[in-house]
This record gives C-alpha cells, sequence and structure tokens, in this order.
C-alpha cells in the first residue's frame, strides 16, 4: 500500500513539473570495461557465443557479459540450420557480424535501424533496412519484406512503446519455436528511455502483465480477460539480468496424470488437517 501511495504522489508530483529521483539513470557508466580485457575474456569463455563475441575484430559490437551466455542457452539449437534471424538496431553492424559467424554459413541476417547511415554495414548474408521501430507501418511493412522469424533481439530504442509495439507485431509472425529477446531492459526503469521503477508502459512492467496471460486459462478474473491465444502461444517467459527471453510455442492445453500404483494411507491425516484449516489441496 504504501509503494503504491509513494507511486501515485510521486507521478503527480512529476506531472506539475517537479523532477524526482525515480528513473534517474544508475550504474550504465559504472558497469563498463574496457576492449582490452577481451583477450582474457576469449581465454576464459565458456560456450561458443562467447568463443565468438570476444574473437570478434571487425565492426563495433557492444555487448553486457552476462548476455552471450543467455544467447547461447536460447539460440544454440538453430546454428548450422536456415535460421531467419532479426536484430532490431544496427549501429554500426558489429553485432550483426557476430550472430552471422555464430548462427553459420545457412543463416539469413537481418537488421532495421532508423539510421540511413547503418545500411552501409550490408555485406554477404546481412540485409539492413531503414525502419522506425516507433512506426506500426514502418514495422509492418519491413517484416513483409523479411519474411517469418526464427530469432528476434531488440536491441533498438529501448524505449518502451517502441519495444511493445515491436513484440506485438512481430512476435506473432515468427515461426514456431522461435525465440524473442529483449535487450538492455534496465532502461525500463531510467528516466531517459521513460522508465522508472514500476512505471506503467515499460516493457517490464508490459511482461509481468504478460505473464498473467500466459496463464490466463488457471485465471477466473473479470480484470483479466481470456486470453487463449498467448495461453497456447508462449512457451516460457524469463528474466535474467537486463535480458526478456520469450519462447514461442504451439503449446498444447496442459494437463496433468498420475504414474504408478502403490499409495500410502494418507487420509486419515489428510482429513484432520483439512478439519483444522491447514490442508487446501483437493
Amino acid at each position: 500500500m504504501r509503494s503504491r501511495v509513494y507511486q501515485c504522489a510521486t507521478t503527480l508530483v512529476e506531472k506539475a513539473g517537479f523532477k524526482t529521483r525515480r528513473g534517474e539513470t544508475k550504474g550504465w557508466e559504472r558497469f563498463a570495461r574496457t576492449s582490452d580485457q577481451n583477450s582474457q575474456l576469449l581465454a576464459q569463455a565458456a560456450n561458443e557465443m562467447e568463443r565468438v563475441y570476444y574473437s570478434h575484430n571487425d565492426r563495433v559490437a557492444h555487448k553486457w557479459h552476462n548476455y552471450l551466455a543467455a544467447y547461447d542457452r536460447a539460440t544454440a539449437r538453430f546454428r548450422g540450420t536456415q535460421v531467419n534471424f532479426l536484430e532490431i538496431g544496427v549501429c554500426h553492424g558489429g553485432s550483426l557480424q557476430v550472430w552471422k559467424s555464430y548462427l553459420g554459413a545457412d543463416a539469413a541476417i537481418n537488421g532495421i535501424d532508423i539510421l540511413k547511415t547503418s545500411k552501409q554495414a550490408e555485406e554477404d548474408r546481412i540485409r539492413i533496412y531503414q525502419c522506425d521501430s516507433g512506426n506500426k507501418k514502418s514495422v509492418v511493412d519491413t517484416l513483409n519484406e523479411i519474411g517469418p522469424l526464427d530469432i528476434t533481439v531488440d536491441d533498438g530504442s529501448h524505449i518502451g512503446s517502441h519495444q511493445i509495439l515491436c513484440f506485438e507485431e512481430i512476435f506473432p509472425r515468427m515461426r514456431d519455436n522461435g525465440v524473442y529477446i529483449v535487450e538492455d531492459i534496465q532502461c525500463s526503469y531510467w528516466r531517459s528511455f521513460y522508465g522508472g521503477y514500476k512505471r506503467r508502459g515499460t516493457f517490464v512492467e508490459y511482461c509481468k502483465d504478460l505473464i498473467d496471460r500466459m496463464h490466463s486459462w488457471y485465471i477466473s478474473d473479470d480484470r483479466l480477460d481470456e486470453d487463449e491465444w498467448t495461453a497456447r502461444n508462449i512457451r516460457s517467459i524469463a528474466f535474467s539480468d537486463g535480458l526478456i527471453t520469450i519462447e514461442k510455442g504451439p503449446k498444447n492445453e496442459p494437463f496433468h496424470v498420475r504414474a504408478g500404483w502403490r499409495s500410502l494411507p494418507i487420509e486419515p491425516e489428510v482429513e484432520e488437517l483439512k478439519a483444522s484449516g491447514r490442508w487446501l489441496v483437493e
């Protein structure tokens, strides 16, 4: 209750034009490291994505170290396949080169960016489209050119409304068993990206609601509309430091079933616990 009152009061103060501490950028510079450590990190690499990233020596790429293991866990099964990959946010183009090396010779690598200059990073098996990730028509038109995707990584504007728009347009169009990754979600807490702690409209808060929608077939509550599509098409939502990974279905309606036949005489104890209100399972 106290937290909700604080949030409402803070919002009113901000609307009145006064600054508060909510959403101040905290830690971006604190965690920066120089690339002269890359050779040491390459020697310590624990997975293929780390080996590819720390041996990269072409266009500039910039990733948080802990993302690399998460990428490897989520996408290793696509290596060596005819995977269609998209990264939102190209900048200098180095990240696309990393993914090209990691996914292998059969991968189609696509990137979108609002900057015209990013088009210059195109090369063999890397296609780049100028696209405004905050404009629905721009996103949809580009998706129609790229075709169905297997992996999407959102490293674009980091603005919640853009992240939500892209997810809602791209994810339903992705192939089954695809993976959608949004990185740098710490920006959801920073005012410079229209974020803040528990601020509605950020991608972090959106995904908290998405967890409920994924479980909608268990919920009877007027506040949550039945969302059969989300329940059947989101297999998992994983939060890790700075990343949200969403795995696409298909997912059949769940069921449970017993196995084995030997049981213990628990009924008398269960009835006693039920009578005392300490046993709620039917």
